[in-house]
């Protein structure tokens, strides 16, 4: 009896050591698996991760390290942010080219140059100028005020403009420019000028003169009178010289005695308004020189030269040993102020006043 217990009981030892065995040999197998699922997934999150390092600035970019996309609705925000600095822009922009054109109007007003049939289309700070060129104005005279400016300190501070500050033109266009159609200035009515009614004179009643007695006179000795050599009278009438204007072209025509009369004619119609605006047609007749003629070419000259800026239009002659002229000046104050050689007639031209704005 005691030998089978013996046997029974190594028997059991021996299932229970080989039950522990198994039981070894299973959880052994469970941990390699799951180590193995474990290494595996951690190898394919570094494998994808392995195409960028994710360091520095770069871990605000999507994917993060943990592979995430956090920021992907924030990108949307760019979107309205990008629309916003357009509409600023644009609006920035018109803004300064229209502050650009009231400032060049007011330096034009300033100089009392009429704008209001002048279109300036501007493209950033270059200007294009279309329209019709003012009455008395010069395409350079234009360009020069709006790429420059006034030099009227006082009419530009009323304006709010600062005379120091540059206008701020980059370039000026005046190609679309046409020519203003010649100011016409209706004659003045004829005025009636009252006769004055005769006054009866009484005739004074006539007074008896006793005549005098004749008394004898003698009569003196003839004396011989030496008659005096004739003598060249110089004489200053052989001119026959004119400059018209008609409100955009000086046009010199007629005789003058020499080169030197005709150059100072030209020179003071180019000063005036530039030398494409000048028609010299003038003719050189030595045998006209004669003293005082140099004087009335300067007088005539001086006429001239106030075309375009002073005088809107009108003509000048020398005739007959005189300077005689039919002028329109630019406004009334000038026509007071001008103290012109010669004679003849001087209108003026309505005075404009400048308008603001800004």
């Amino acid at each position: 009896m005691a030998s089978n217990h013996e046997r029974a009981r190594q028997r059991g030892s021996k299932a229970k050591s080989t039950a522990a065995r198994t039981a070894a040999s299973a959880g052994e197998t469970v941990t390699a698996s799951a180590s193995t699922s474990v290494g595996t997934t951690a190898t394919t999150k570094t494998t994808s991760m392995a195409g960028r390092k994710v360091t520095g600035w770069t871990q605000y970019l999507p994917p993060n390290r943990r592979g995430k996309f956090p920021w992907k609705l924030r990108w949307l925000g760019l979107v309205p942010l990008g629309l916003l600095g357009l509409l600023g822009g644009g609006w920035a922009w018109d803004h300064m080219e229209d502050g650009l054109d009231e400032r060049a109007r007011a330096h034009l007003a300033c100089e009392g140059i009429d704008a209001d049939r002048l279109d300036m289309d501007w493209s950033y700070r270059d200007v294009t100028v279309e329209g019709e060129l003012p009455t008395g104005i010069t395409v350079d005279r234009l360009k020069q005020v709006i790429d420059g400016g006034s030099d009227d300190a006082a009419c530009l501070a009323r304006a709010g403009i600062d005379a120091d500050d540059d206008p701020g033109v980059y370039d000026v266009n005046v190609a679309g420019l046409t020519a203003a159609a010649p100011l016409v200035v209706p004659d003045p009515e004829p005025t009636a000028t009252p006769v004055p009614e005769p006054t009866a004179t009484p005739v004074p009643e006539p007074t008896a003169t006793p005549a005098p007695e004749p008394t004898a006179t003698a009569t003196p000795e003839p004396t011989a009178t030496a008659t005096p050599e004739p003598t060249t009278v110089p004489i200053a009438v052989a001119l026959d010289t004119s400059g018209g204007y008609d409100g955009r072209t000086i046009t010199l025509s007629g005789v003058v005695a020499s080169e030197e009369q005709r150059e100072r004619l030209v020179d003071a119609a180019v000063s005036a308004v530039g030398i494409d605006n000048v028609i010299d047609e003038l003719e050189i007749d030595d045998t006209r020189a004669a003293d005082g003629n140099d004087e009335l070419v300067g007088d005539l000259a001086l006429v001239v030269g106030l075309f375009g800026n002073e005088l809107l239009e009108g003509s000048a002659q020398l005739t007959d040993g005189a300077l005689t002229w039919d002028l329109l000046a630019a406004n009334p104050d000038i026509a007071a102020a001008l103290n012109l050689p010669g004679s003849g007639t001087l209108d003026a031209a309505e005075a404009r006043v400048p308008q603001f704005t800004g």
